[in-house]
C-alpha cells in the first residue's frame, strides 16, 4: 500500500466493527464439528464512512472477516480491510492492504 493511502486510511485500523457470530455444526464423514460463523452487520457506520472515503480516492473497500473466504484476484483499486476478533472480544479492523 502506498504511503499516501496508508496515511489516509490507517485511521480506521483498530476501529470496532459490528459483527454477528452464529454457532453452527458442520457434519463431515458422519462426525460433527462446531463452527462459528462471523458476518458483518448491515449497519456499520465505520465501514460506511470508510467506503465513502475509499470511493472518493478512486478505490473500492472490501471488508474481510477472519475465517471467511474471498476471491484471490488482485485489484490495484481495492483496499482489503481485515476484520479480526481482538483480545477484548470485540471485532476490529486489524490490517489494510491493496488487492
Amino acid at each position: 500500500m502506498s504511503k499516501k493511502l496508508l496515511q489516509k486510511f490507517n485511521k480506521y485500523v483498530g476501529k470496532e466493527i459490528k459483527v454477528t457470530e452464529t454457532n453452527r455444526v458442520v457434519s463431515v464423514g458422519g462426525k460433527d464439528y462446531p463452527l462459528i460463523e462471523a458476518t458483518l452487520d448491515k449497519e456499520n457506520s465505520v465501514l460506511e464512512d470508510f467506503k465513502k472515503e475509499a470511493k472518493e480516492a478512486g478505490m473500492v473497500l472490501r471488508p474481510v472477516v477472519t475465517g471467511n473466504m474471498v476471491t484471490m484476484d488482485y485489484r490495484t483499486d481495492r483496499i482489503n480491510a481485515s476484520i479480526s476478533k481482538s483480545s477484548d472480544g470485540k471485532w476490529k479492523i486489524s490490517n489494510l492492504d491493496i488487492g
